[in-house]
Protein backbone atom coordinates (compact mmCIF):
# COMPACT_ATOMS: atom_id res chain seq x y z
CA UNK A 1 0.00 0.00 0.00
CA UNK A 2 1.35 3.40 -0.94
CA UNK A 3 1.98 6.09 1.65
CA UNK A 4 -1.31 7.86 1.06
CA UNK A 5 -3.56 4.93 0.04
CA UNK A 6 -5.48 5.01 3.33
CA UNK A 7 -6.30 8.65 2.58
CA UNK A 8 -8.70 7.46 -0.12
CA UNK A 9 -10.83 5.25 2.15
CA UNK A 10 -14.29 6.83 2.10
CA UNK A 11 -16.23 3.56 2.32
CA UNK A 12 -15.11 0.25 3.83
CA UNK A 13 -17.59 -2.58 3.31
CA UNK A 14 -17.58 -5.48 5.78
CA UNK A 15 -18.20 -8.88 4.17
CA UNK A 16 -18.32 -12.27 5.95
CA UNK A 17 -15.27 -14.09 4.62
CA UNK A 18 -17.07 -17.45 4.84
CA UNK A 19 -19.91 -16.42 2.50
CA UNK A 20 -18.58 -16.81 -1.09
CA UNK A 21 -21.68 -15.24 -2.64
CA UNK A 22 -21.29 -12.10 -0.54
CA UNK A 23 -17.54 -12.00 -1.21
CA UNK A 24 -18.08 -12.20 -4.97
CA UNK A 25 -20.81 -9.55 -4.83
CA UNK A 26 -18.60 -7.12 -2.95
CA UNK A 27 -16.34 -6.69 -5.97
CA UNK A 28 -19.01 -4.72 -7.84
CA UNK A 29 -20.03 -2.46 -4.93
CA UNK A 30 -17.37 0.22 -5.60
CA UNK A 31 -16.33 0.47 -1.97
CA UNK A 32 -12.89 2.00 -1.49
CA UNK A 33 -12.03 -1.01 0.65
CA UNK A 34 -13.60 -4.39 1.34
CA UNK A 35 -13.02 -5.82 4.81
CA UNK A 36 -13.15 -9.60 4.78
CA UNK A 37 -14.45 -10.45 8.22
CA UNK A 38 -13.12 -13.32 10.31
CA UNK A 39 -14.55 -11.90 13.54
CA UNK A 40 -18.16 -11.10 14.50
CA UNK A 41 -19.93 -12.35 11.37
CA UNK A 42 -18.25 -15.78 11.50
CA UNK A 43 -19.50 -18.23 14.17
CA UNK A 44 -16.77 -19.74 16.35
CA UNK A 45 -17.28 -23.22 14.94
CA UNK A 46 -16.70 -21.88 11.40
CA UNK A 47 -13.62 -19.76 12.04
CA UNK A 48 -11.09 -22.43 11.06
CA UNK A 49 -12.91 -23.05 7.79
CA UNK A 50 -13.12 -19.29 7.16
CA UNK A 51 -9.35 -19.00 7.60
CA UNK A 52 -8.78 -21.90 5.23
CA UNK A 53 -10.92 -20.20 2.59
CA UNK A 54 -9.42 -16.74 3.12
CA UNK A 55 -6.82 -16.89 0.30
CA UNK A 56 -9.57 -17.55 -2.26
CA UNK A 57 -11.67 -14.72 -0.82
CA UNK A 58 -8.69 -12.35 -0.99
CA UNK A 59 -8.04 -13.23 -4.62
CA UNK A 60 -11.70 -12.64 -5.46
CA UNK A 61 -11.89 -9.20 -3.83
CA UNK A 62 -8.52 -8.20 -5.29
CA UNK A 63 -10.11 -8.31 -8.73
CA UNK A 64 -12.03 -5.15 -7.85
CA UNK A 65 -10.77 -1.58 -7.60
CA UNK A 66 -10.83 -1.29 -3.81
CA UNK A 67 -8.22 -2.21 -1.23
CA UNK A 68 -8.46 -5.56 0.53
CA UNK A 69 -8.51 -5.60 4.33
CA UNK A 70 -9.12 -8.45 6.75
CA UNK A 71 -10.76 -8.09 10.16
CA UNK A 72 -9.01 -10.54 12.46
CA UNK A 73 -10.15 -11.78 15.85
CA UNK A 74 -8.78 -10.17 18.99
CA UNK A 75 -8.40 -13.25 21.22
CA UNK A 76 -4.89 -14.66 20.81
CA UNK A 77 -5.96 -18.23 20.06
CA UNK A 78 -7.69 -16.99 16.90
CA UNK A 79 -5.55 -13.92 16.21
CA UNK A 80 -2.30 -15.85 15.67
CA UNK A 81 -3.68 -18.16 12.95
CA UNK A 82 -5.72 -15.28 11.53
CA UNK A 83 -2.55 -13.27 10.91
CA UNK A 84 -0.84 -16.27 9.32
CA UNK A 85 -3.78 -16.63 6.93
CA UNK A 86 -4.02 -12.90 6.23
CA UNK A 87 -0.52 -11.80 5.20
CA UNK A 88 -0.79 -11.84 1.41
CA UNK A 89 0.48 -9.57 -1.39
CA UNK A 90 -3.07 -8.35 -2.10
CA UNK A 91 -3.94 -7.46 1.51
CA UNK A 92 -3.41 -3.78 2.29
CA UNK A 93 -4.21 -3.85 6.01
CA UNK A 94 -5.72 -5.72 8.89
CA UNK A 95 -8.66 -4.38 10.84
CA UNK A 96 -7.61 -5.02 14.45
CA UNK A 97 -10.66 -4.90 16.77
CA UNK A 98 -11.05 -4.21 20.47
CA UNK A 99 -7.66 -2.55 20.87
CA UNK A 100 -7.16 -1.20 24.39
CA UNK A 101 -3.41 -1.68 24.87
CA UNK A 102 -0.53 -0.30 22.78
CA UNK A 103 1.42 -3.45 23.62
CA UNK A 104 -1.01 -5.48 21.54
CA UNK A 105 -0.32 -3.29 18.52
CA UNK A 106 3.42 -3.70 19.01
CA UNK A 107 3.21 -7.49 19.27
CA UNK A 108 0.95 -7.73 16.22
CA UNK A 109 3.33 -5.49 14.28
CA UNK A 110 6.25 -7.78 15.18
CA UNK A 111 4.27 -10.82 14.07
CA UNK A 112 3.56 -9.10 10.77
CA UNK A 113 7.30 -8.37 10.43
CA UNK A 114 8.06 -12.09 10.66
CA UNK A 115 5.28 -13.16 8.32
CA UNK A 116 6.21 -10.57 5.69
CA UNK A 117 9.87 -11.60 5.81
CA UNK A 118 8.95 -15.27 5.48
CA UNK A 119 6.75 -14.55 2.47
CA UNK A 120 9.08 -12.16 0.70
CA UNK A 121 6.94 -9.07 1.18
CA UNK A 122 8.29 -5.57 1.74
CA UNK A 123 8.50 -4.68 5.45
CA UNK A 124 5.40 -2.75 6.46
CA UNK A 125 3.35 -4.03 3.52
CA UNK A 126 0.37 -4.90 5.73
CA UNK A 127 -0.85 -1.86 7.65
CA UNK A 128 -3.13 -1.70 10.70
CA UNK A 129 -6.56 -0.10 11.10
CA UNK A 130 -7.27 -0.11 14.84
CA UNK A 131 -10.81 -0.26 16.20
CA UNK A 132 -11.40 1.28 19.62
CA UNK A 133 -14.28 -0.47 21.37
CA UNK A 134 -13.71 0.01 25.10
CA UNK A 135 -13.41 2.94 27.49
CA UNK A 136 -9.83 1.84 28.23
CA UNK A 137 -9.03 2.03 24.55
CA UNK A 138 -10.41 5.56 24.29
CA UNK A 139 -8.37 6.72 27.26
CA UNK A 140 -5.16 5.20 25.83
CA UNK A 141 -5.73 6.25 22.22
CA UNK A 142 -2.58 8.38 21.84
CA UNK A 143 -0.30 5.53 22.94
CA UNK A 144 -2.18 3.05 20.76
CA UNK A 145 -1.84 5.14 17.62
CA UNK A 146 1.84 5.72 18.30
CA UNK A 147 2.65 2.06 18.96
CA UNK A 148 3.57 1.20 15.36
CA UNK A 149 4.23 2.95 12.07
CA UNK A 150 1.90 0.41 10.52
CA UNK A 151 -1.14 2.15 12.04
CA UNK A 152 -2.83 4.16 9.28
CA UNK A 153 -6.44 4.51 10.46
CA UNK A 154 -8.66 4.30 13.50
CA UNK A 155 -12.32 4.42 14.46
CA UNK A 156 -14.54 3.68 17.41
CA UNK A 157 -16.74 0.61 17.32
CA UNK A 158 -19.94 2.32 18.36
CA UNK A 159 -22.02 -0.73 19.28
CA UNK A 160 -19.44 -2.52 21.41
CA UNK A 161 -18.19 0.72 22.99
CA UNK A 162 -21.73 1.72 23.93
CA UNK A 163 -22.38 -1.65 25.59
CA UNK A 164 -19.04 -1.87 27.39
CA UNK A 165 -19.18 1.74 28.60
CA UNK A 166 -22.94 1.76 29.30
CA UNK A 167 -23.50 4.66 26.93
CA UNK A 168 -26.44 5.34 24.66
CA UNK A 169 -25.26 4.56 21.10
CA UNK A 170 -26.74 7.83 19.84
CA UNK A 171 -25.90 9.96 22.89
CA UNK A 172 -23.39 12.65 23.81
CA UNK A 173 -21.05 10.16 25.50
CA UNK A 174 -20.45 8.29 22.26
CA UNK A 175 -19.94 11.59 20.44
CA UNK A 176 -17.33 12.62 23.00
CA UNK A 177 -15.47 9.32 22.54
CA UNK A 178 -15.73 9.74 18.78
CA UNK A 179 -14.21 13.22 19.00
CA UNK A 180 -11.38 12.08 21.29
CA UNK A 181 -10.40 9.32 18.88
CA UNK A 182 -10.79 11.59 15.84
CA UNK A 183 -8.60 14.34 17.31
CA UNK A 184 -5.99 11.79 18.38
CA UNK A 185 -5.94 10.44 14.83
CA UNK A 186 -5.34 13.93 13.45
CA UNK A 187 -2.54 14.50 15.94
CA UNK A 188 -0.92 11.17 15.03
CA UNK A 189 -1.27 11.68 11.28
CA UNK A 190 -3.56 8.70 10.69
CA UNK A 191 -6.95 8.65 8.97
CA UNK A 192 -9.94 9.23 11.29
CA UNK A 193 -12.84 6.99 10.32
CA UNK A 194 -16.20 6.00 11.71
CA UNK A 195 -19.59 7.38 12.70
CA UNK A 196 -20.67 9.02 15.99
CA UNK A 197 -23.73 6.81 16.32
CA UNK A 198 -25.43 3.63 15.19
CA UNK A 199 -28.00 2.92 12.48
CA UNK A 200 -29.60 -0.50 12.80
CA UNK A 201 -32.27 -0.03 10.13
CA UNK A 202 -30.44 -0.55 6.83
CA UNK A 203 -33.45 0.67 4.86
CA UNK A 204 -33.31 4.13 6.47
CA UNK A 205 -30.73 5.58 4.08
CA UNK A 206 -31.70 9.17 4.93
CA UNK A 207 -30.85 8.62 8.60
CA UNK A 208 -27.59 6.98 7.59
CA UNK A 209 -26.73 9.93 5.37
CA UNK A 210 -27.43 12.40 8.18
CA UNK A 211 -25.15 10.44 10.51
CA UNK A 212 -22.39 10.34 7.88
CA UNK A 213 -22.70 14.09 7.32
CA UNK A 214 -22.45 14.67 11.07
CA UNK A 215 -19.36 12.45 11.16
CA UNK A 216 -17.71 14.47 8.41
CA UNK A 217 -18.49 17.73 10.22
CA UNK A 218 -16.79 16.27 13.32
CA UNK A 219 -13.64 15.30 11.45
CA UNK A 220 -14.18 11.77 10.15
CA UNK A 221 -13.04 11.11 6.60
CA UNK A 222 -14.73 7.79 5.91
CA UNK A 223 -16.54 4.93 7.59
CA UNK A 224 -17.02 1.18 7.57
CA UNK A 225 -20.46 -0.15 6.70
CA UNK A 226 -22.19 -3.53 6.66
CA UNK A 227 -24.74 -3.14 3.87
CA UNK A 228 -24.01 -2.48 0.17
CA UNK A 229 -26.68 0.23 -0.02
CA UNK A 230 -24.60 2.35 2.36
CA UNK A 231 -21.51 2.41 0.13
CA UNK A 232 -22.63 5.11 -2.36
CA UNK A 233 -23.76 7.32 0.52
CA UNK A 234 -20.33 7.14 2.15
CA UNK A 235 -18.56 7.72 -1.17
CA UNK A 236 -20.63 10.84 -1.77
CA UNK A 237 -20.53 12.30 1.74
CA UNK A 238 -16.82 11.70 2.30
CA UNK A 239 -15.73 12.27 -1.30
CA UNK A 240 -13.86 15.35 -2.41
CA UNK A 241 -16.19 18.07 -3.62
CA UNK A 242 -15.69 19.71 -7.01
CA UNK A 243 -14.93 23.07 -5.38
CA UNK A 244 -12.19 21.49 -3.22
CA UNK A 245 -10.48 19.97 -6.25
CA UNK A 246 -10.67 23.17 -8.30
CA UNK A 247 -9.27 25.21 -5.41
CA UNK A 248 -6.36 22.76 -5.09
CA UNK A 249 -5.64 23.04 -8.82
CA UNK A 250 -5.52 26.83 -8.55
CA UNK A 251 -3.12 26.68 -5.59
CA UNK A 252 -0.80 24.26 -7.41
CA UNK A 253 -0.78 26.34 -10.59
CA UNK A 254 -0.20 29.63 -8.73
CA UNK A 255 2.58 28.25 -6.55
CA UNK A 256 4.40 26.60 -9.47
CA UNK A 257 4.24 29.83 -11.44
CA UNK A 258 5.66 31.73 -8.46
CA UNK A 259 8.41 29.11 -8.10
CA UNK A 260 9.43 29.61 -11.72
CA UNK A 261 9.83 33.30 -10.88
CA UNK A 262 12.07 32.44 -7.93
CA UNK A 263 9.47 33.01 -5.19
CA UNK A 264 8.70 30.52 -2.42
CA UNK A 265 5.40 32.04 -1.36
CA UNK A 266 2.66 34.26 -2.71
CA UNK A 267 -0.72 35.80 -2.05
CA UNK A 268 -3.52 34.08 -3.97
CA UNK A 269 -7.09 35.40 -3.80
CA UNK A 270 -6.34 37.06 -0.48
CA UNK A 271 -4.71 33.95 1.00
CA UNK A 272 -1.04 33.41 1.84
CA UNK A 273 0.31 30.33 0.05
CA UNK A 274 3.61 28.65 0.91
CA UNK A 275 5.16 25.23 0.32
CA UNK A 276 3.02 23.57 3.01
CA UNK A 277 -0.18 24.74 1.28
CA UNK A 278 1.26 23.58 -2.03
CA UNK A 279 1.99 20.08 -0.71
CA UNK A 280 -1.50 19.81 0.77
CA UNK A 281 -3.03 20.85 -2.55
CA UNK A 282 -0.92 18.24 -4.34
CA UNK A 283 -2.18 15.57 -1.93
CA UNK A 284 -5.76 16.68 -2.62
CA UNK A 285 -5.22 16.27 -6.35
CA UNK A 286 -3.64 12.84 -5.82
CA UNK A 287 -6.65 11.80 -3.75
CA UNK A 288 -9.01 13.14 -6.40
CA UNK A 289 -7.20 11.10 -9.04
CA UNK A 290 -7.52 7.92 -6.96
CA UNK A 291 -11.18 8.69 -6.34
CA UNK A 292 -11.81 9.16 -10.06
CA UNK A 293 -9.91 5.98 -10.92
CA UNK A 294 -12.04 3.92 -8.55
CA UNK A 295 -15.29 5.44 -9.75
CA UNK A 296 -14.50 4.68 -13.38
CA UNK A 297 -12.94 1.22 -12.85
Amino acid sequence: MSEHAAASWRSLLYVPSNRPRFVAGAVARRADAVILDLEDSVPQEQKAAARAGLPAAIETVAQGSGDVLVRVNRNWSDLVPDLAATVHPAVAAINLPKVDDPGVVRVVSEMLDELEAHRGLEPGHVRIFVRIETARGVRRIDDILGASERVVATAIGTGDLAIESRLAPDGDGIRQAFLEVTLAARAAGVRPLGLPGLIVDFSDIDAFRRLAEEARSLGSRGAPCIHPSQVPVLNEVFGLQHAEVEAAREVVAAFEEAAREGRGSLMHQGRFIDVANYKQACRTLEQAARQQERETA
